[in-house]
């Protein structure tokens, strides 16, 4: 399934109808959460292909209408913290890359859902943060987000605790969280074109897509905004949690 022909061939109408509008949804939570949009169009994708296929297409697709999302929250992303995650991000994607290879993704995966479970249930508890994160941390960080979403897709989910424990929120904690995935997709990308696994209808597909989901975006800004703080936090808090046990036992 390497032409964008033979891709869409494989759906009916209704199917597509179907796919778009869940995709549609997916746009909007990531907008107004900052993450766990891709790991939902992961699970979406993999009802209709294979993992080779769909997972170098989410990483094109949330790569493109991240970059739309940066360009609507410019000012709220915090540098300093993208710098320092930058720096490890890149040797977290390479050892990813061999690890891909070697290490089985369900490993990681549990290892990732009891982490988040941990990570809510103590913050639940405690009615604060489990931990506080200085800027300096934000390097090591970025290096296991590159292993962990090189291996199984996506890494929102892992960075998102981190990013809330260093005290950001609301916009601001959005506008960061999509900027250190945008960078961790567009290196993968790299290394998906370098190996031969993202076909050129494959890619187009995923353009397409992505033009197609740029509504949502505006849609989920425009939701996002009327969120108050204390319900954004207990927002995070579920999706993590459902994330977790999407991790665990699916």
């Amino acid at each position: 399934m390497e032409s964008l022909q033979e891709i869409i061939g494989a759906f009916t109408t209704w199917e597509l109808l179907l796919f778009y509008f869940a995709a549609f949804l997916t746009a909007i939570l990531n907008t107004v959460a900052g993450f766990a949009g891709g790991m939902a169009l992961l699970a979406i994708f993999s009802f209709f292909m294979h993992p080779q296929i769909y997972i170098p297409m989410v990483a094109l697709v949330m790569f493109v209408t991240n970059v739309v999302r940066l360009w609507i929250l410019w000012r709220e992303i915090q540098w300093p913290l993208v710098r320092s995650f930058l720096i490890g991000l890149l040797p977290g994607v390479l050892l990813g890359g061999y690890g891909f290879a070697v290490l089985p993704a369900r490993v990681l995966e549990v290892l990732l859902g009891g982490f988040l479970l941990l990570y809510v249930v103590i913050s639940v508890v405690q009615r604060q943060l489990l931990f506080r994160v200085r800027l300096g941390q934000f390097l090591p960080v970025g290096f296991f987000a590159g292993v962990v979403s090189t291996v199984i897709g996506a890494a929102g989910p892992f960075v998102a605790p981190f990013v809330l424990g260093f005290g950001l929120s609301g916009p601001v904690f959005v506008a960061t969280t999509i900027t250190l995935q945008t960078l961790t997709h567009f290196i993968k990308l790299f290394t998906y074109a370098y190996v031969g696994v993202l076909p050129a209808g494959a890619a187009l597909f995923a353009l397409l897509l992505s033009v197609a989901l740029i509504p949502a975006i505006f849609v989920g800004r425009w939701a996002g905004m009327r969120v108050k703080p204390r319900a954004f936090r207990t927002l995070i808090l579920v999706l993590l949690a459902i994330v977790g046990l999407r991790f665990l036992f699916f």
